[in-house]
């Protein structure tokens, strides 16, 4: 007789101080108790279901033995009864695992709003207000453990697809805890702050129907996100001794206490799910419609994933009609909270995974039953096995990969990574090369590249991180070639249009679009050398090309490459590319010199000499409808900005290793509107 745990091995560390565990016992049924290290917290019951069983356990900084000790018995009305009466004796199996805070993580603010003459309640039926109450502190507890749920979600992903016990960690605080009813809110430890915070708009202005995101008749659905911004903008500035918002970008997940399901409207106002940025803020929000059926610590875990109880429409919503129970209004709405917090870490929705309404099932990640379901008049099931659960996609996983947020211990010692990529980040950029292959660059690494056919990703390209995973690590150049991204293809997907998005460190993206394929064709010219014909290869198309076509420019001529004149005012109008005749070491451009133009003359210009044993490199470039300004590069030097040096994005027209940038082409008007740079191999 014995129990086994299959999922994390004895003596793991784990990064998150709640943790699921799964595993297997000789004993079909029972009832398994766990006992926690030192019994530094309450000892905690679960079932076996047909063999199997899922653990939530609490651990404390440093090394944790844990205890399990499976007894007959089974759970009545949500409580564990234990079977005295049992011939079977005990089986037990005593664990180690080790908790590593990573404090050193940037963390997630997890803010409770309230309209500035709320009464601080939440929709809840008769029966609930009765025994929990649904005011602030109940919100509180409610979010404390739904955070230590999402955590442990998190973690157990992210060491599914071999990334180790990865896990965003929400903002915490040395408090009176509520993890545990046993304590009575009794213990101080780490646990996670909730912000409460004051909006300067009314219960009647959250609850306007015009601000409602499920209305789609409103008027402004971005209000609610909108004002959210401004509560935390504001609670930051009164609070500037607050670490967890200090940063380049702090990240707030929001709740609206207010939110308030109308069974007149059909509607729930108060309530939008949504994430983004909103100036350097990172932030999400949600509405607390849903939060009556949360549980508030680990001895309702069971009781809030099965009660089966209908859901009571004449005060509560029946979110987008998953929620007719109480166990589904729970999955349906902490999944939903998860989703959204999963937008604001950053990505577009993958083709699947828990930004789907795939997190329905939410409660099968924590439970080795599932309860009969009204939504799909299901009868319930068991064993629940991992197979069954909900999941973030593998593209998903991918973007969480290399947050700041996910570190573990080993990603400090790779070298590979730049963990101050998001403040130097640029868009990685691209150029067509020799057989219908592209060269991507980027200054902080690419380390995945999604192959899209008919809309959705079909296939990747993964560079996982050389230190925990002994992969090559985001790469800075990158060759990528059609055939072979075709291979990576199915059978059924290759010869169509197929598009790329290519992601790198510190959060920039690149698209290269499925016509990019078509004009990857060479560029045959002599482009001034005086060698006869040689072929080339253009860049991606910088700008939006919507004048005239300006033909080849070769960047060099008759004589060597003496000057780089560039005409700019509010943007780029044109460049000169000035050539002396024999050698000299001054810089005086009379009737010795030619030049060629790409562009507009003006009377407005900048000259960069190109000094002896100086070599031209290439151009950053500003641009988005038009060419906004250019700084030339050399071996030597970079040159500030000329031109209006905050519009646009910025790019960069240069050659990779073993290539030579020697022509520029694209559109002119009464300014440049696009440039494209041509190579040829050396």
């Amino acid at each position: 007789m014995s129990l086994q745990i299959f999922n994390q091995a004895p003596g793991a560390t784990v990064f998150n101080s709640d943790v699921i565990l799964h595993g297997g016992s000789s004993e079909k049924y029972g009832l398994i108790q766990v006992r926690h290290h030192q019994g530094n917290f309450p000892p905690q019951t679960f079932e076996v279901n047909s063999n199997h069983f899922k653990l939530l356990v609490h651990l404390v900084e440093g090394e944790n033995e844990l205890i399990f000790t499976q007894y007959s018995g089974k759970f009545v009305n949500g409580v564990p009864h234990y079977d005295q009466a049992s011939r079977y004796k005990p089986i037990q199996l005593i664990y180690h695992l080790y908790y590593r805070r990573m404090v050193e993580n940037p963390s997630i603010n997890l803010c409770l709003l309230l309209a500035k003459d709320s009464p601080g309640v939440f929709d809840s039926p008769k029966n609930k207000i009765n025994t929990e109450g649904n005011n602030v502190n109940t919100a509180v507890r409610k979010l404390r453990f739904g955070a230590r749920l999402m955590e442990a979600f998190m973690t157990e992903q992210m060491r599914r697809n071999g990334f180790g016990n990865r896990c965003f960690r929400f903002t915490e605080e040395f408090s009176y805890d509520s993890l545990s009813s046993q304590e009575r809110g009794s213990v101080q430890r780490e646990t996670v702050k909730v912000h409460i915070i004051r909006m300067d708009q009314t219960v009647a202005e959250i609850q306007d129907p015009n601000v409602a995101q499920q209305n789609s008749d409103a008027d402004n659905p971005m209000g609610l996100f909108e004002w959210a911004a401004d509560a935390i903008r504001q609670y930051i500035a009164d609070n500037p001794h607050l670490e967890s918002f200090k940063g380049e970008t702090p990240k707030a997940s929001c709740m609206f206490m207010d939110a308030h399901w109308d069974p007149n409207q059909d509607l729930i106002l108060g309530h939008a799910a949504l994430a983004g940025n909103y100036g350097k803020l990172r932030l999400t929000t949600f509405g607390s419609q849903g939060l009556w059926s949360w549980p508030s610590c680990y001895e309702e875990l069971y009781s809030a994933l099965s009660d089966c109880t209908r859901t009571d429409t004449s005060v509560c919503a029946n979110d987008c009609n998953k929620g007719e129970s109480a166990w589904e209004a729970a999955t349906i709405s902490l999944g939903g909270f998860l989703d959204v917090i999963g937008k604001h870490l950053y990505w577009p929705d993958p083709s699947d995974g828990i930004f789907l309404p795939t997190y329905s099932t939410l409660n099968r990640s924590f439970m080795s039953r599932e309860f009969p379901c009204k939504r799909t008049g299901e009868l319930g099931y068991e064993p629940v096995l991992s197979t069954d659960e909900c999941n973030w996609s593998r593209l998903s996983i991918m973007r969480f990969l290399y947050l700041p947020g996910l570190r573990i211990p080993a990603d400090y010692h790779d070298d590979t990574i730049i963990w101050n990529a998001r403040e130097i980040a640029e868009e990685p950029t691209f150029i067509g090369v020799e057989n219908r292959s592209i060269f991507v660059t980027s200054n902080t690494g690419i380390y995945l590249v999604e192959v899209h056919v008919d809309g959705e990703a079909r296939a990747q390209l993964e560079f996982q991180p050389k230190r925990s995973n002994n992969g090559p690590g985001p790469q800075k150049e990158l060759k990528l070639s059609y055939s072979d991204l075709q291979n990576n293809l199915d059978p059924e997907y290759q010869g169509k249009p197929m598009k790329l998005v290519i992601l790198s460190l510190g959060l920039k993206q690149l698209v290269v679009e499925s016509d990019i394929w078509e004009y990857l064709e060479p560029v045959h010219h002599d482009f001034g050398l005086g060698g006869g014909m040689l072929e080339g290869v253009s860049t991606e198309c910088h700008g939006v090309p919507r004048a005239d076509e300006t033909g080849i420019i070769p960047i060099y001529g008759p004589g060597e490459l003496s000057c780089i004149r560039v005409y700019h005012g509010d943007a780029l109008d044109g460049i000169e590319f000035i050539h002396r005749k024999g050698k000299s070491h001054h810089h005086k451009f009379h009737s010795s010199k030619s030049s060629t133009l790409f562009g507009n003359r003006t009377q407005d210009y900048s000259d960069v000499p190109i000094y002896d044993g100086e070599s031209f490199v290439g151009f950053k470039i500003r641009c988005g409808a038009w060419v906004d300004a250019v700084q030339v590069v050399t071996n030597k030097k970079v040159t500030p900005w000329y031109g209006f040096a905050d519009g646009g994005h910025g790019a960069v027209i240069e050659a990779p290793t073993g290539y030579q940038l020697v022509a520029l082409r694209g559109t002119v008007g009464p300014w440049v509107n696009s440039i494209q740079g041509i190579y040829i191999r050396r």
